[in-house]
């Protein structure tokens, strides 16, 4: 259940991060106030990487079946590898769109 709920954050928190760049996207270079205060290239360098981490949570959730605390401890070196892994190809591909957006 909480896997669940993990995996529905991530996906909600990676489509509203594209539509905001998306509908932001066309102002960037007006020379207004969003050319001061957001960055394009940094926008899209880290889009995937905050719901990357739900994500990831709640995959390692449902793939390990972790039901109670103690149970989480035993994995947690399993979380850690999931969690890191996760960002890094978040990472990764938010470099590549701002290389192709850029």
């Amino acid at each position: 259940m909480l896997g669940s709920l993990m995996i529905g954050l991530g996906v909600a928190g990676l489509a509203v991060q594209l539509s905001l760049g998306l509908l932001l996207w066309p102002h960037w270079g007006d020379g207004g106030v969003l050319t001061r205060a957001v960055d394009a290239t940094l926008y899209w360098q880290f889009v995937f990487l905050i719901p990357s981490l739900p994500l990831a949570f709640g995959v390692f959730l449902l793939r390990y079946r972790v039901r109670c605390v103690d149970q989480f401890r035993s994995e947690r070196v399993n979380c850690a590898a999931f969690l890191l892994v996760s960002a890094g190809v978040a990472l990764v591909l938010g470099k590549a769109l701002a290389l192709l957006v850029g």
